[in-house]
């Protein structure tokens, strides 16, 4: 899985917009809905995208492996930047 460098920079300002704590990163996680991103704390054996030295996203290890060569990209919608996930 890559994070384009516009969709870091996006989860690393919304980050410090919803969390002061040091340890909270965003979670990439499935639920029946589909991909979604909570707030959420490293666990061992995460997948962790950094950003300019910051953790800023973490992923399960089981669903990294089924997200292998999916991109994480950033763009902007009629409400403002939007994240998608193509690959």
């Amino acid at each position: 899985m890559t994070v384009s460098t516009k969709a870091a920079e996006e989860l690393k300002g919304k980050l410090g917009e919803y969390s002061n704590e040091p340890d909270d990163v965003f979670r990439l996680i499935l639920d029946p809905e589909g991909l979604k991103i909570v707030l959420d704390a490293e666990r061992q054996g995460d997948q962790v995208i950094q950003h300019e030295g910051d953790s800023i996203l973490v992923v399960a290890s089981d669903l990294s492996l089924a997200l292998a060569g999916v991109t994480i990209d950033c763009e902007e919608g009629p409400e403002g930047p939007m994240l998608t996930i193509s690959g």
